[in-house]
């Protein structure tokens, strides 16, 4: 544990400190106060074009409505101070849920990566991260932890964690539990199909190492987070179509979007540069380790035990 916080959670702490603790404006945000706004003083969700001349009037489907209630009864209740009160929290979790995913997988037999492996791969979100974080308060804080906590169920639900008993929910219950966090999750922002595309992808892993059932439990997972979010919003099954029509859109001109090889030079990219580089240098000679014990094991043993031996090693 002291090890844990030492390696993974002091870098992470130093990063978190250094993006989050700078703010610009976002203009975002007042259009999410707006729609906030809006629901308690006139009663409903905004569902006409009304902020703009060019398009007044035109139906209006927004797809981050619920962080703007999110946003205003934070405004509302604490001041601008509350809102950057939020964002920290939020920054905070989202590294906690890391390290704690980051635990889990290391709980697995077939962990090959050591403990500081997720400080690295943490520096390579740089740059993600100043999406979500230098300004005063985006819907996408709510990627940020619903993303680490969907991570962080995932390599619990793979290595035995909750199967074993040691308390709390189920298994099946913390599956049940990311459907019902991607509703909310869905209606603060179009994020949460990273979720269900991750759950998705653990459902086809488990199904290519023979456990079906637990890939059948996922897969249902996944198609029951999509389904949630689709039925459940204030604007009908139309908000499907809305976000499927959105995750197609061309966002090639929109620097935040851009590869990270297009991003502005600066420290930000020289440490997510030096991280890939060192992520994928530590997976070739992790893999090359567990390649050359499996190799050299003797005859009749176990692969699956022969990595787990390297790995301890």
């Amino acid at each position: 544990m002291i090890r844990d916080a030492i390696v993974i959670g002091l870098p992470c702490a130093v990063l978190l400190a250094a993006v989050v603790g700078v703010e610009h404006a976002d203009f975002d945000l007042w259009g999410r106060l707006s729609v906030g706004a809006v629901l308690f003083e006139a009663g409903h969700v905004p569902r006409v074009e009304d902020f703009s001349f060019t398009a007044q009037g035109r139906p209006w489907i927004d797809h981050e409505w619920l962080a703007g209630v999110v946003f205003y009864l934070v405004l509302w209740s604490g001041g601008a101070g509350a809102l950057s009160l939020l964002k920290s929290a939020a920054a905070i979790a989202s590294i906690a849920l890391a390290a704690a995913a980051s635990r889990a997988h290391r709980e697995g037999a077939d962990a090959l990566h050591p403990p500081w492996t997720a400080a690295l791969l943490a520096t390579l979100l740089t740059p993600v991260m100043l999406i979500g974080w230098i300004t005063t308060v985006r819907a996408q804080v709510f990627s940020f932890v619903g993303f680490a906590y969907t991570l962080w169920v995932l390599e619990s639900v793979r290595t035995g964690r909750f199967a074993r008993g040691a308390g709390g929910r189920s298994e099946l219950g913390h599956l049940a539990g990311l459907v019902v966090f991607a509703i909310f999750w869905g209606n603060a922002h179009g994020g949460f199909v990273m979720g269900a595309m991750a759950v998705g992808l653990y459902a086809l892993a488990a199904a290519f190492e023979g456990a079906r059932a637990r890939a059948g439990r996922q897969a249902l997972a996944a198609v029951a987070m999509v389904a949630g979010v689709v039925r459940i919003n204030p604007f009908g099954p139309v908000y499907g179509q809305f976000l499927l029509h959105a995750w197609t859109l061309d966002r090639s001109a929109i620097t935040e979007w851009a590869p990270l090889w297009e991003a502005p030079p600066g420290i930000p990219r020289a440490l997510a540069l030096a991280a890939a580089a060192g992520a994928f240098g530590l997976a070739a000679l992790r893999g090359l380790g567990a390649v050359r014990s499996v190799w050299m094991a003797p005859v009749g043993a176990s692969p699956r035990a022969s990595t787990a031996d390297s790995a301890s090693s």
